[in-house]
């Protein structure tokens, strides 16, 4: 099999609206492929661009990862967070093996007890919850 370009545009936004305080932009793609000296024709595909007006899904730093002693959750600027999270970290067969609630910016969890492989940290607020994977390794 050759190699095969693939052209596409962005059109410009269609649209902004404002839904109970979030905003919304929508845009369309198009996409089409060159092969054996011929364009496809264009496909077009619309998806909306959401503003959740909302910090709590940019502000979190998990470092490091893969991880071997301890992994550390950043979940906000400074300690006036104001907020209660709840951290889990859950094995690969759905077993807790840390859970804690705090309401400090800067969480650090040991992992040093834990055989190798593939963990989930869950982070829960009352603005949702955040799953990121983590990989120990020694």
């Amino acid at each position: 099999m050759g190699s095969q370009n693939v052209t596409w545009t962005s059109s410009n936004p269609s649209g902004l609206t404002i839904n109970s305080g979030i905003a919304t932009r929508v845009d369309t793609i198009r996409v089409r492929s060159f092969s054996c000296n011929t364009y496809s024709p264009w496909y077009s595909s619309t998806f909306g661009v959401i503003n959740c007006g909302s910090s709590f899904y940019s502000s979190q730093a998990i470092y490091p990862n893969p991880v071997s002693n301890e992994v550390t959750v950043v979940l906000g600027q400074d300690d006036s967070i104001n907020e209660i999270y709840s951290i889990k970290l859950v094995s690969s067969n759905q077993e807790i093996v840390y859970e804690k609630s705090t309401d400090k910016s800067i969480v650090v969890v040991p992992v040093s007890n834990l055989l190798e492989g593939t963990y989930y940290l869950n982070i829960s607020s009352k603005e949702g919850i955040i799953q990121r994977r983590i990989l120990v390794k020694r």
